[in-house]
C-alpha cells in the first residue's frame, strides 16, 4: 500500500518591496491554491485558452507572486516557458520570442526591456505577435511608446493586480483582497485565510481605488 504524506501548511517565506524597505511574507500551501485557482481565472479572462503558449519572465524572489500565476498558466492547459527578468538572461528572453509564437507574455519588467535593448533588439518587433503582453513598471511605458498595448501589472505588497484589457486599471481579486488609500498610497487587507493576516498593509504604490482596481497617480507606474 502505497504512502501518502501529507505536504507541509507552510510553503514558503518570502518578501515584499514597498518602498526602500521590505516586509517578511509567510505563505501557506491552501493559500498559494487559492492564489492559484484566482489566476486561472484572471488569465482566461484576458485572452489565456487551453493549448496556448505562455512566456513567464520573473526572478525567484518574486515566487509568492508568480507561482501561483505560473500554477494559473498550467491550469488553464496551456504550455509554459520562463526565463529570468534580469537584462543577463534577455537572449533566452528574446530567444523564445524569435522562434516560438507566444499567446501571452507575463511578468515583462524593467530590467527584460532594458536587457533585450541592451542586445539591439527592436521591442515592436519582438512582441509583435503575442497577443497579450503582460507588463509591470516603467516597463509598461516603454512597450506602450513602442507601439505596443501592453496590459498592466502591478505587485501591490502580497497582492497582484492584472488588468483586463490593455490599457485599463490592474484589478485584485475582490474575493482575496480589500483596496483602499492612506495619504494617497494604496494599502491592500487580506480577506481569506493566510498564515500571515494584513489589515491595509501599505505597499509603495501611489494612487486611487475603485472597489478592485488602482488608478495610479500621475507618473507612476
Amino acid at each position: 500500500m502505497a504512502r501518502t504524506i501529507a505536504p507541509p501548511e507552510l510553503w514558503g517565506v518570502g518578501q515584499f518591496r514597498v518602498g526602500a524597505g521590505s516586509v517578511t511574507w509567510e505563505l501557506s500551501q491552501a493559500e498559494i491554491m487559492r492564489d492559484a485557482q484566482s489566476a486561472t481565472g484572471v488569465l482566461s479572462a484576458i485572452g489565456l485558452a487551453p493549448g496556448g503558449r505562455v512566456l513567464v519572465t520573473s526572478l525567484l524572489s518574486e515566487a509568492p507572486h508568480v507561482w501561483p500565476l505560473t500554477l494559473g498558466v498550467l491550469m488553464n492547459g496551456a504550455q509554459l516557458s520562463s526565463a529570468d527578468a534580469t537584462p543577463f538572461d534577455a537572449y533566452r528572453t528574446a530567444m523564445f520570442l524569435r522562434t516560438l509564437r507566444y499567446d501571452m507574455a507575463l511578468g515583462v519588467s524593467d530590467a527584460v526591456v532594458d536587457g533585450l535593448e541592451q542586445m539591439g533588439v527592436d521591442l515592436a518587433t519582438a512582441f509583435a505577435d503575442v497577443a497579450v503582453i503582460v507588463a509591470r513598471g516603467v516597463a509598461y511605458d516603454r512597450l506602450e511608446s513602442a507601439g505596443l498595448r501592453p496590459t498592466r501589472m502591478l505587485l501591490l505588497g502580497p497582492a497582484t493586480a492584472i488588468a483586463r484589457a490593455p490599457g485599463g486599471p490592474a484589478e485584485v481579486d475582490p474575493e482575496l483582497w480589500a483596496l483602499d488609500t492612506v495619504d494617497g498610497q494604496v494599502v491592500v487587507t487580506s480577506l481569506t485565510e493566510r498564515r500571515q493576516a494584513f489589515a491595509r498593509q501599505p505597499t509603495g504604490v501611489a494612487g486611487t481605488v475603485d472597489g478592485s482596481r488602482v488608478i495610479l497617480a500621475r507618473g507612476s507606474s
